[in-house]
């Protein structure tokens, strides 16, 4: 199929390399899963903690998404009942819920731990808005979890919060090689002390500190990780489609 096309749309540049060592083919167009540019509201609808009734002074940890099996849930739980983390919450929101019942009630603490069913796309960013940091450890199983850069992380970047993500290399370029400074942590998936470790580097920032990471992924969404940018690259090779003088139907 690819030695028939002019060109091949993958979603980052890491599978970019991947797939232009397999395929070769004739030109690749990298387009990241960004959502559009989002502003939170002045003030916070808080959509979270109004759902679940958590306390306005502990910390939201929110996994949101499709929930399957080696995503790192039970090693996200696992992480939640390390030393400093007594105070934090976990909120699941998502479909699958099937898969977390086990680990919802095997909870040592039941209070702490929330399940919520997925909303509407278009609601998405207001309810990652209300969490102080998204994590997202994908168990390194095989090469699609570990080449992957899932809508999830864009779209916790674009509501201005903090990343905790699996330490894989088309990930950490974007949470940790920002050019304006990190975007959040990276860690082990597999182990729950380094999950715990790289939470609290969040969760354990001052008032000033937290303010500014959350500035600071609002900005990287406004200013890289948004549609508007994104989708340009996409427009440019349909354009340039147009021009294309073989003859031949030309297929992406």
């Amino acid at each position: 199929m690819v030695a028939r096309t002019v060109a091949l749309v993958t979603i980052n540049q890491v599978c970019a390399t991947e797939l232009g060592r397999r395929l070769r083919p004739r030109r690749t167009v990298v387009v990241h899963n960004c959502p559009p540019r989002w502003t939170p509201p002045t003030p916070p609808a808080d959509l979270i903690r109004r759902a679940t009734g958590i306390p306005a002074e502990a910390p939201i940890v929110l996994c949101h998404g499709g929930f399957r099996a080696n995503r790192g849930l039970e090693e996200t739980a696992a992480a939640m009942t390390e030393p400093g983390l007594e105070r934090a919450h976990l909120v699941f929101l998502g479909y699958g819920g099937s898969v977390l019942e086990p680990i919802v009630a095997g909870f040592a603490d039941p209070g702490r731990i929330h399940l919520l069913p997925a909303v509407p796309p278009d609601d998405v960013l207001a309810w990652v808005a209300g969490a102080d940091v998204d994590v997202m450890v994908l168990l390194p199983v095989e090469l699609n979890h570990i080449v992957s850069t899932p809508n999830k992380l864009f779209e916790s970047i674009a509501a201005g919060v903090p990343v905790v993500s699996s330490d894989f290399q088309a990930r950490r370029s974007i949470i940790i090689g920002d050019p304006d400074g990190p975007l959040g942590a990276v860690c082990a998936p597999d182990d729950p002390v380094a999950i715990a470790a790289a939470l609290r580097s969040i969760l354990d920032l001052d008032a000033a500190g937290r303010a500014d990471l959350r500035r600071r992924c609002l900005a990287a969404a406004h200013d890289r990780w948004n549609w508007e940018t994104e989708s340009s690259r996409l427009v440019e090779l349909y354009a340039s489609l147009e021009g294309d003088a073989s003859g031949s139907p030309a297929s992406v």
